[in-house]
């Protein structure tokens, strides 16, 4: 399919593709509107720090993040929190972060819930730190007192002294919340989400016509059938009338020799009105013209009516009536009745090889509009 196809596609189904992006919207924009609850989310930090350096990030994230975790699990039902560590490639300061989110339908709620976890780890990190501190002060007091019995003049019992003195201490370490002010709302909007469905809706629209358009085969234009049949395309849907230039074809090309002609159409109901429109082309040229519709009608009606002038036959399709058959064989000029858009290249494949069966060949074909 070439982009001209697509386009002549869409053109001709524009209403349906508008129609079916509009529902899609209107349907995305009341069921996030009126049906789906709102969904707010805060956000708080926790910043570990230690100014003296004694203690690393990794020590300090190691220590804070599982403590995290678990107090973001005892959160209430009705808020969900998490809890996000550095991500990877960040930098010196942001590998001391942590982040904590609440999602929920109150915002109030979500605000509250993040800033009480938040605290909450900073106060149970920090009483663990400040316990850690206490033991370690005990230990360099009791190693104080040992080498102080061994010998406190010594130069290498004072650097193994102040080697211990200087071993890492939790004094320093800080914790620091950067508390939630609002919760934003999250999820997508009801117009974002109504954009996202008409643009779904006119995706998905083209699709099934591009689809059905693969698998009905509908004959489009003048030349498609012409390239694709072979016969002349006798008629078509113009300002000037489809029957005037029907009957301008024929009467050129038969010089006025005849007197039955047989308009077979592929689907039901595409025979009637150009049949009518060719009978009144007929008579304004000065010709007796009828014409005789094959429905609800027997071959014998047929041949009578009209006998004394040009006959016109609105024959029924192939397959809905096999009287047809006998009505092509016995006319004058047989003209296939095709619908643009409504009828397919398969159906017109069917009814020429119907034809040639039976020894027939149309001498064109009217092209009618979607109708």
């Amino acid at each position: 399919m070439t982009f001209l196809d697509l386009a002549r596609l869409i053109r001709h189904y524009w209403i349906a593709v508008v129609a079916a992006s509009l529902v899609c919207a209107l349907t995305a924009f009341g069921v996030s509107a009126v049906i789906v609850s709102p969904k707010y989310e805060a956000t708080a930090t926790l910043t570990s720090t230690d100014p003296s350096g004694n203690v690393t990030a990794d020590v300090l994230m190691s220590t804070v993040t599982p403590l995290a975790q678990q107090i973001a699990a005892e959160a209430p039902e009705s808020v969900t929190i998490t809890v996000k560590g550095p991500k990877s490639g960040a930098t010196a300061a942001e590998l001391r972060v942590l982040t904590f989110s609440a999602e929920g339908g109150d915002a109030d709620e979500c605000v509250a819930a993040v800033n009480a976890a938040a605290q909450e780890t900073a106060d149970r990190v920090e009483a663990i730190f400040l316990e850690l501190e206490e033991n370690q002060s005990l230990k360099r007091e009791g190693a104080r007192e040992i080498l102080g019995e061994i010998g406190g003049d010594d130069p290498k019992t004072e650097a193994l002294l102040e080697a211990i003195i200087i071993d890492r201490e939790y004094s320093h370490c800080a914790f620091i919340v950067d508390e939630a002010t609002q919760a934003e709302k999250g999820g997508v909007s009801a117009p974002k989400l109504a954009l996202i469905a008409l643009l779904g809706g006119l995706v998905l629209s083209v699709v099934v016509i591009i689809v059905s358009d693969l698998v009905k085969r509908p004959i489009k234009t003048r030349e498609e059938i012409e390239a694709y049949s072979g016969l002349p395309v006798l008629s078509w849907p113009a300002a000037a009338g489809e029957g005037q230039m029907l009957w301008a074809n024929l009467s050129v090309k038969f010089d006025g020799g005849l007197s039955d002609i047989a308009m077979l159409p592929l689907s039901a109901g595409g025979s009637l009105g150009i049949a009518d429109a060719l009978c009144a082309a007929a008579k304004d040229c000065g010709i007796d013209a009828s014409a005789v519709p094959m429905e609800n009608a027997g071959l014998a009606q047929i041949e009578s009516e009209g006998a004394d002038g040009l006959k016109v036959v609105a024959c029924q399709p192939i397959e809905c009536d096999a009287s047809s058959v006998y009505c092509v064989r016995r006319a004058d000029a047989v003209v296939l009745c095709v619908r643009l858009w409504k009828d397919g290249l398969d159906k017109l494949d069917d009814v020429l090889k119907e034809l040639d069966a039976v020894d027939v060949r149309p001498v064109g074909v009217a092209l009618l509009a979607d109708r």
